[in-house]
């Protein structure tokens, strides 16, 4: 709503899990006005300064399919911390700053807010439709002028025909046809240059419909000059037009993200989920409404044409945190609506876009932790481990 300010733009970065442990960040899209080939020198540039750890191999796969820039980590590298690291050293995040500034009734350039930007918008539209609707005007009372004049020649054609022959020339003719037809000048012009055809039954008959047919639109622009509802409707359905020839799907995603005092989970409705992670540390959140209940003996869920048993199924709100415990005896926090949001046969996210893990370190359990219990006090959490350490 302001007139000016900063948008931080991201581009699209997701962890891809391999074979052996490897780890790679794919990089499918980047933000306006970066340049991919100087993205690329950046981050070889990072990694050969030493200050980003983890990365053995960047390569530029791009096609006419899409952007591709994939980044192979080290088998001991944390591919979510390496990929803060670019987002803040690099230009896969940026800031983009604008000032909207417009020309106000054609001549005081102003500062605008939304809002702002927008009435004067539909002002400009507004004029240039009236000004399009008055030329518009003009040319069809022109044009049914004329239709009359011709219509009134057709129906005295003989006598038109014998002051024509009786007249010296042109210009004789003229005057001699206003005077005793009462058209006017543009009238009398027409008559003296239509041709023959004109007089067959079905030429006739097309005039006649022509001048129907503007006489009709003459009344419909008058009618729309005349009110400011019709002119604001037009206004819309010329957009809506555009927006059917010419509309897209949106290529950069918009994120809710939290302004000064507003935070993110104020912007996202609290509702009970489903958490679900694999053995194959994929994570996915499932609406409840997904499931049914299930007989003894049923398959179970399948993702991405492949089975990965459940290892870990947790109900909780989407404003809930939940605590991944480790087999390191770590114990890492996100949020609930962190977690992409699939259906219930959709594979999911690996582990690596929200958790920190290390090569050889795997999740135990997850306990989801209410905003309940979370604003008490009382509020503890024990972990034991098999031999007995508290």
């Amino acid at each position: 709503t302001q007139s000016r300010g900063g948008v931080v733009t991201r581009g699209e970065a997701e962890v891809v899990e391999k074979q052996r442990g490897h780890a790679q960040i794919h990089i499918t899209s980047i933000p306006y006005q970066v340049n991919k080939a100087e993205l690329v020198k950046k981050i070889a540039e990072l990694v050969r300064d030493k200050r980003v750890d983890g990365i053995r191999d960047i390569r530029d796969e791009s096609d006419r399919k899409g952007l591709s820039v994939v980044i192979d980590l080290k088998a001991d590298a944390y591919p979510q911390k390496v990929l803060n690291v670019l987002y803040k050293h690099t230009d896969l995040e940026k800031v983009f700053h604008f000032n909207m500034i417009a020309l106000v009734d054609s001549i005081q350039p102003r500062q605008l807010s939304l809002k702002g930007l927008l009435e004067e918008f539909v002002s400009s539209r507004r004029e240039f439709v009236e000004k399009r609707t008055r030329f518009e005007l003009g040319v069809a009372k022109k044009r049914v002028h004329i239709l009359e004049g011709l219509s009134k020649a057709l129906d005295h054609i003989d006598a038109v025909i014998k002051t024509i022959k009786s007249s010296r020339d042109r210009e004789d003719a003229s005057i001699e046809l206003r005077k005793k037809f009462g058209l006017s000048e543009e009238q009398a012009s027409a008559i003296l240059d239509m041709r023959l055809a004109t007089l067959a039954g079905l030429e006739r008959k097309k005039m006649a419909d022509e001048l129907k047919e503007k006489r009709v639109l003459v009344e419909e622009l008058e009618s729309l000059l005349g009110s400011a509802k019709k002119l604001l409707s037009l206004i819309k359905k010329e957009f809506m037009d555009l927006k059917n020839r010419f509309g897209d799907e949106r290529r950069t995603k918009i994120v809710k993200t939290p302004a000064k005092a507003i935070s993110v989970e104020d912007m996202i409705p609290e509702e009970e989920h489903i958490m679900i992670m694999t053995a194959g540390r994929y994570l996915k959140r499932v609406r409840p409404a997904e499931y049914r209940a299930q007989r003894r003996g049923g398959r179970g869920l399948m993702g991405s044409g492949e089975e990965d048993s459940i290892t870990e199924f947790v109900r909780a709100g989407t404003h809930d945190d939940l605590l991944f415990f480790s087999t390191k005896g770590k114990v890492y926090n996100t949020k609930m609506y962190e977690i992409p949001e699939t259906s219930r046969v959709a594979k999911g996210k690996s582990a690596a876009n929200f958790l920190a893990l290390g090569q050889d370190e795997t999740i135990t359990s997850v306990f989801a932790l209410s905003k309940k219990n979370k604003g008490s006090g009382d509020a503890s959490l024990v972990m034991v481990t098999k031999k007995g350490i508290i």
